[in-house]
């Protein structure tokens, strides 16, 4: 079965991790960026979410009758007007079907559509729209929810960075004790 894939309209990187996975929580890796979009341009993702887990929950019902049904974390928050939502990719794993390892990682494009330059890399408040597909699930563990597989990047804006400081030139010399 293909799922379909949506694009994002722009919005405002916070956090990513696109050219690179993250492994804190995961041994597996993750590329992962959130994006937050103005209420608006995040109608489309959330009502696809929405819809896909009303889905899910008539499939329970039909299935198990109209007991309460158990509701994973939501793939979105609203933060004062302003969507914050969530979109992953694991890095490593087996195929299900298959049972063959893979890795696999997001293609990033720059504003002409052109593949992007790894060596640039891709900072928080970048301005981007995010290729992805949804996915439901239920799971006895934590529910039924919906998850936003990231597929591909489009980077209308570049942020550079750099680790923050707060140091100013000083003398250059001999250096004194420590007073204490």
């Amino acid at each position: 079965m293909t799922k379909k894939a949506y694009t994002t309209p722009l919005g405002r990187a916070i956090y990513p991790w696109l050219q690179e996975p993250d492994y804190k929580f995961d041994p597996k890796g993750r590329y992962h960026v959130q994006l937050e979009l103005s209420e608006k341009d995040a109608k489309e993702t959330i009502d696809i979410v929405n819809d896909l887990i009303k889905e899910e929950v008539v499939k329970e019902h039909k299935t198990n009758g109209n007991k309460e049904v158990k509701r994973a974390s939501l793939p979105y928050k609203n933060e004062e007007g302003k969507f914050i939502i969530n979109f992953r990719m694991v890095a490593t794993g087996i195929n299900g079907k298959t049972n063959q390892p893979f890795t696999q990682k997001p293609d990033i494009f720059d504003h002409n559509v052109e593949k992007w330059d790894q060596s640039k890399r891709i900072w928080g408040d970048s301005i981007i729209k995010v290729t992805f597909i949804p996915h439901a699930y239920n799971n006895p563990a934590i529910g039924i929810g919906c998850s936003l597989w990231l597929k591909s990047v489009q980077v209308k804006h570049w942020v550079e960075g750099s680790a923050p400081h707060s140091y100013t030139k000083v003398e250059e010399g001999p250096t004194q004790e420590a007073p204490y």
